[in-house]
C-alpha cells in the first residue's frame, strides 16, 4: 500500500516514515499541505497522514479539497471518501 505522509517536523516525520516502513508501507514524504496536494494529484495512494499543522496549508484544508474534489463525479478522478478524526488526547488535554 502506498501512503502519502504528509509532516513538517523532521524528527517526527522521519519516525513515522521509518515506522510505516516497517509495517511493510510504501512512504512518500512532503513537508507542506501544497506539497501534498501536489503529490495526491500527481499519485496513486490509498491513504494519506496528514499532519493538521502543515506550512502554506494546513492538513484539514487538503483533506476539504479532497473531499470537494471526491464529490464531483465528472471531476475525472476515482477518489476514495476521505475522513478525519481528532485524535482524543488533543480533545482532553493529556
Amino acid at each position: 500500500m502506498r501512503i502519502l505522509l504528509a509532516e513538517d517536523d523532521l524528527l517526527l516525520g522521519d519516525g513515522l516514515r521509518a515506522g510505516l516502513r516497517q509495517l511493510g508501507f510504501q512512504v512518500d514524504w512532503v513537508r507542506d499541505g501544497l506539497a501534498a496536494e501536489r503529490e495526491i494529484a500527481a499519485g496513486a495512494y490509498q491513504a494519506a497522514v496528514l499532519d493538521l499543522g502543515l506550512p502554506h496549508k494546513d492538513g484539514l484544508e487538503v483533506l476539504q479539497a479532497l473531499r470537494a474534489q471526491s464529490q464531483h463525479p465528472h471531476s475525472g478522478t476515482d477518489r476514495p471518501r476521505c475522513r478525519a478524526r481528532p485524535d482524543s488526547r488533543t480533545e482532553s488535554g493529556r
